[in-house]
């Protein structure tokens, strides 16, 4: 509690007195201050289990809150993506994991290899599954694509006319989601998908 310098004893009693009062109480407070500290922590270790440790090659969960994705709304979206490979340890209590790019293969998340793309008119192309939404992007209409035998993290934004070998989901989507206001009049859709080859 800081220097205290040594005072003789005062020929008053009662100066006498008072200081060893201070002292008994200054040992009192600090007998105080060390049993609050153990109960605080008996009381923190007693509630909390003790922390996961992880090793390379263990596979995680990552919160989503720092990760882009495509949902249009942060509260609707996955909290948690993966699971991922942790790849080493960073700190006492952090690891380092590569999650995929957007547009990369998400390796940790299937048991099977994923599916290659079909060779269509020569192409490669990825088979679609399903339709999840829709926008219009620099007037231009999009649909979110989810891709058959592939995360929710791989899913894209795709035009209109990349679904010429796929017309039928474009139709799904909008049959389920009658009160979209992006809905490509019949002309159009005839125009796109039957158009001959350039």
């Amino acid at each position: 509690m800081g220097f205290e310098p040594h005072q003789p004893l005062s020929r008053f009693e009662t100066v006498n007195e008072f200081t060893d009062r201070m002292k008994d109480t200054l040992k009192e407070a600090k007998s105080a201050l060390a049993k609050a500290k153990d109960d605080m922590a008996w009381y923190y270790n007693h509630r909390h289990s003790p922390t996961l440790s992880f090793s390379p090659g263990d596979m995680v969960y990552l919160e989503s809150k720092d990760i882009q994705t495509t949902h249009l709304s942060r509260k609707l979206s996955h909290c948690r993506l993966g699971p991922y490979p942790v790849k080493r340890r960073v700190g006492k209590y952090a690891y380092w994991s590569s999650p995929p790019a957007p547009n990369d293969l998400i390796v940790g998340r299937h048991q099977n290899p994923l599916p290659p793309p079909e060779l269509i008119d020569g192409e490669e192309e990825y088979i679609v599954e399903k339709i999840l939404n829709s926008r219009m992007f620099r007037r231009k209409l999009q649909y979110l694509v989810k891709w058959e035998g592939y995360g929710i993290e791989v899913n894209t934004w795709e035009y209109l006319e990349n679904f010429n070998h796929a017309p039928e989901k474009v139709t799904e989507f909008h049959t389920a989601h009658t009160a979209s206001m992006l809905w490509p009049s019949a002309q159009s859709l005839s125009a796109q998908f039957h158009s001959p080859p350039h």
